[in-house]
């Protein structure tokens, strides 16, 4: 007794140092990495969550599980460039834990050594470690797909249920574990004929089913039922990113998380096809379901049709729980322990690690010192554009360029001159004070890019401050402040030189000049532009290829 409970003990501390490692490791990357462009939308999605009500007010992208979750760590503070960084450090914390208590779970089907040795991958496995903490939904349903699948091999259907549906109604990609277990289960009980085992399939499908309708009961006493099933279900914005053909990934990402990490995924498929045989002889026990399982959610991911790098996070870890499977079986060899641990800590821990000479030189400051200075130069009720919701708690001057991806700005491009003009018209009709200059707002066509020099000009970094182009006999503006005009002009009667510094309140004034004068509306003295990133830059630097 004494020794189980010591090797329990070691068990448990090297669980918590893995976990405390990935932490320590995550940290550094919330603070050092630059943010993707999703995530400031889903910062946007959040303040929405924060404001509204999910179906009445506002058709959420995800379901709306993950987003409340999130909220706490969102809402406890009032620094908007915290807040982002909160519910990153919130998912590091629960990804953490969950290493933790997943290891301690696993220990009790699978030898302790072999756990601690694949969590010791997981920690350190590169695409975990850069995307686990980014600021979406994706995280938090692979964490209850992990719970999930721990259930099952705990043979208890019902939990096992929950979790996948908890899932599901984190990001519709969660319904990929609750197909697998489906799939696993339902193999399972063909092939064994038992009662026990279609009993299960029942438990879980019950349960899983009842987590849906109550998720969907509760939402419909405050929403119509039909804007939450078409929601859930039958999003047109779902369905078109699902089946888009707009980003060709599938191989690109696929082969950059295996080279990253080739032992990590050496092992995992080496673990299917050990587990397949072994499941076909029948000597697995109570892993059994984990070779249909595992089978089935990798052929889910090879067949979704855009995974980006965050994607994978969905299937990391089941390859974990497999590969702890399969080093438990050669861990009963003392020459294959010898020869995988070797393996593991060249290819599996050092090589993986190497990603830090990468990832330690890239920087979230001039992505910072912008979000700094957009919202210094906003005031309340202001708006802006940037086809990112980069400055989350602000609105932009039209809900067209709220987002703008590859799909949109194709669909823009190729719109009809008289369409690109109505865009244009929605935009000025919002009167934004800046524009944020980033490859979005670079790519959309020229009459928008026209309109954006006619009205804006470039004051800091990667910042277009408003400064219209007007000419006589009259102009409108939209903003109170001190202008300067590029030409000589006399406005409401005064006689202004130019680069004379002038106040203006919004609205319409009369003017007489010999030809059309830029007046540049001069920043607030508050505003907070760091001279370091007055040349601006790129604010997504390869945030996927890196």
């Amino acid at each position: 007794m004494s020794a189980m409970n010591d090797g329990r003990r070691k068990t448990i501390v090297g669980a918590a140092l893995l976990a405390i490692v990935y932490f320590g490791i995550e940290a550094i990357y919330i603070v050092q990495l630059p943010l993707v462009m999703d995530e400031f939308l889903s910062a946007y999605v959040l303040r929405l969550f924060a404001t509204h009500l999910p179906y009445r007010d506002f058709q959420p992208p995800k379901t709306a599980l993950g987003a409340y979750l999130e909220l706490p760590a969102f809402l406890s503070t009032t620094n908007a460039w915290n807040a982002m960084r909160l519910v990153k450090f919130e998912l590091a914390a629960l990804t953490a834990l969950a290493i933790f208590v997943a290891a301690l779970i696993l220990a009790r089907h699978v030898r302790p050594a072999a756990v601690l040795t694949a969590s010791a991958m997981c920690v350190v496995m590169s695409t975990l470690l850069e995307r686990s903490a980014e600021l979406r939904f994706d995280q938090i349903a692979a964490i209850f797909g992990l719970f999930s699948l721990l259930a099952l091999i705990e043979r208890r259907p019902a939990l096992s249920g929950v979790l996948a549906a908890c899932a599901f109604l984190s990001t519709q990609k969660g319904v990929y574990f609750v197909l697998a277990a489906q799939v696993a289960l339902i193999i399972v009980a063909v092939r064994s004929r038992e009662a026990q085992a279609r009993r299960a399939w029942l438990r879980f499908s019950l349960a899983s089913a009842a987590v849906l309708a109550a998720y969907i009961a509760i939402f419909s006493l405050l929403a119509p039922l039909n804007n939450i099933v078409s929601s859930i279900f039958f999003d047109k914005n779902v369905i078109k990113i699902a089946t888009a053909s707009a980003y060709q990934i599938r191989e690109r990402y696929w082969m950059q998380t295996m080279l990253r990490n080739p032992l990590f995924y050496l092992l995992g498929f080496a673990s299917i096809i050990t587990l397949t045989r072994r499941w076909w002889k029948g000597t697995l026990g109570d892993l059994e379901i984990l070779a249909p399982y595992a089978a089935a959610l990798l052929a889910l991911c090879l067949s979704h049709r855009q995974p980006w790098p965050y994607f994978f996070v969905n299937l990391i870890p089941t390859l974990f729980v497999i590969i702890a499977v399969l080093l438990g079986h050669l861990f009963q060899e003392v020459r294959l322990r010898r020869l995988s641990l070797a393996a593991v800590a060249l290819f599996g821990i050092v090589l993986p690690l190497l990603r830090l000479n990468v990832t330690l030189r890239r920087s979230a400051d001039l992505q910072h010192a912008t979000f700094v200075a957009a919202e210094s130069l906003l005031g309340d009720n202001e708006h802006y554009v940037d086809g990112v919701s980069m400055i989350y708690h602000r609105d932009q001057a039209a809900r067209d360029t709220v987002w703008i991806d590859a799909m949109q700005i194709a669909d823009i491009r190729d719109a009809s001159p008289a369409k690109t003009l109505e865009l244009v018209r929605r935009i000025d009709a919002g009167h934004p004070k800046l524009v944020i200059i980033n490859y979005r707002t670079l790519a959309l066509p020229d009459l928008v890019r026209t309109y954006v020099r006619s009205q804006f000009a470039p004051l800091w970094g990667n910042i277009f401050y408003y400064a219209p182009i007007v000419a006589p006999p009259a102009f409108t503006v939209h903003f109170d402040g001190d202008y300067l005009a590029d030409h000589p002009a006399t406005i409401d009667g005064v006689a202004l030189n130019a680069g004379q510094r002038f106040s203006l309140l919004r609205g319409t004034h009369a003017m007489k000049a010999s030809a059309p004068v830029r007046l540049r509306l001069l920043p607030p003295a508050n505003a907070v532009l760091d001279p370091r990133f007055s040349a601006g830059g790129d604010l997504f630097p390869n945030v996927y290829d890196y």
